[in-house]
């Protein structure tokens, strides 16, 4: 199975969880920008962790901020594609001549 279908797969199973937690979420886009900047936040604090590793810092220990690295990076991908959610919604609305969501 090739990466592009890998990540696929996992940033869609990201999805379904963050359905299944939440619901359909229909921030602003401010809020998603603020959702997305954290996960953002989150995988550079484990890309960091990495960049700066004490050299002697255990292979396992490596390959447990490598996961959650990739973790961070899925979550933030499935935020990126729950704003492209949001979007079409609001499309969609406009189109049919409904209100659509703003910001407070």
């Amino acid at each position: 199975m090739s990466e592009t279908v890998r990540a696929t797969r996992m940033i869609l199973q990201e999805r379904k969880r963050q359905d299944d937690k939440w619901g359909q979420q229909d921030h602003d886009l401010g809020v998603w920008m603020e959702i997305l900047t954290e996960e953002l936040g989150e995988m550079s604090k484990e890309n960091l962790a990495l960049r700066f590793a004490d050299p002697d810092m255990h292979d396992e220990l490596k390959k447990v901020i490598r996961a959650d690295r990739l973790k961070e990076a899925v979550h933030a991908a499935a935020v990126m594609h729950a704003i492209v959610e949001y979007l079409v919604r609001q499309e969609d609305r406009i189109d049919r001549g409904e209100p659509i969501f703003t910001a407070l």
